[in-house]
């Protein structure tokens, strides 16, 4: 892990990531009935398993596994910066029992893509805010870097060698990295992932060139 520089430290870290619960559509009258749930209550995860958002949706949703009487589904539905994931729950059927985990990826996409199939505001509902995360920058060690001035000289020295992954384009992963590069006045490579898990595991495993860093929500 990189320690941190200062001022592009304080800057750095003010893109958290924010997620937030929303329901279908049309879900809030059933969701008030005495006798809800009926059937399985899905909840919607547009990123891939083990990433922050995954964690949280499964540690929100675990004590209802034992409060209600039927059993709680995390769907993974990762792609395309969240797109998949919050299309697969617009479709869904409005009728109580499907929820979506959204990011701050679902705030951000309806300026970067006028084709989303989905209106965020419109087609879903917010239910509840679930947790904010800090970002954290880190690093392959064959990039032998330890701070964040040497990745700075190091990507001055070499411009478009070093390649950053995010959570997805339009992400708060990807802004982050947009926002490290501009501050510091260095040109990267972005690498969208289906989100953190797999970025931070490609990297670690060597997957991926080494001459790589990932930004990723813990």
């Amino acid at each position: 892990m990189l320690r941190s520089a200062g001022k592009l430290r304080r800057g750095f870290l003010k893109l958290g990531l924010a997620y937030s619960l929303l329901g279908v559509t049309g879900f809030s009258g059933i969701a008030m009935a005495a006798d809800w749930p009926q059937r399985a209550v899905t909840f919607i995860v547009p990123f891939a398993p083990g990433g922050p958002v995954d964690t949280a949706a499964r540690i929100v949703t675990m004590p209802f596994n034992s409060v209600w009487q039927y059993p709680v589904v995390i769907d993974n539905k990762a792609g395309a910066g969240g797109i998949v994931g919050a299309r697969t729950a617009v479709k869904a059927k409005p009728d109580g029992h499907h929820f979506f985990f959204g990011a701050i990826h679902h705030a951000i996409l309806p300026s970067l893509n006028n084709n989303l199939g989905y209106e965020i505001g419109e087609d879903l509902v917010p239910v509840a805010g679930i947790a904010r995360f800090p970002l954290i920058l880190v690093a392959h060690p064959s990039l032998k870097v330890k701070t964040v001035q040497e990745l700075i000289d190091l990507a001055k020295a070499e411009p478009n060698k070093i390649a950053y992954s995010s959570s997805g384009t339009g992400g708060g992963t990807h802004l982050a990295g947009e926002l490290f590069a501009s501050q510091a006045g260095v040109q990267l490579q972005h690498i969208p992932y289906s989100g953190s898990a797999p970025a931070v595991q490609d990297l670690v495993g060597g997957q991926v060139q080494h001459r790589a860093i990932v930004i990723c929500g813990v």
